[in-house]
């Protein structure tokens, strides 16, 4: 039987990181800036929802931070981080969820964070 989705708003994630989410604990998503963006969201890659998480907070991220906490971000080192964000932030997820079956999503020309469901 389907899912019932309350998102309305998608965040688009490469397969990789997606799957670390998704199965593997992965509760910090590092971005290049803050969020404000509050609730249930879906999870995108390509033209598909394939689960949904709750963003449920929003914080500068730190290399003492990031060096304290692999477990929660998965990504190997810094530089990866230092070298694609000038302002890095670590948005929050909690209770994620894998869609099944996966959602179809109308994905527009320049939507490359946020697709709107």
């Amino acid at each position: 039987m389907p899912q019932t989705s309350t998102a309305t708003r998608g965040l688009v994630v490469r397969p990789h990181w997606l799957n670390c989410i998704l199965q593997h604990g992965k509760t910090w998503e590092i971005r290049g800036g803050n969020t404000k963006t509050r609730g249930r969201i879906a999870l995108v890659y390509k033209k598909q929802a394939l689960g949904e998480v709750d963003v449920v907070g929003s914080f500068p991220l730190t290399k003492e931070l990031f060096d304290a906490h692999p477990e929660l971000h998965h990504v190997p080192d810094w530089g990866w981080v230092a070298g694609r964000y000038a302002n890095p932030h670590v948005w929050l997820l909690a209770n994620p969820q894998q869609a099944m079956p996966a959602r179809e999503v109308v994905r527009k020309p320049g939507q490359v964070t946020w697709v709107k469901l």
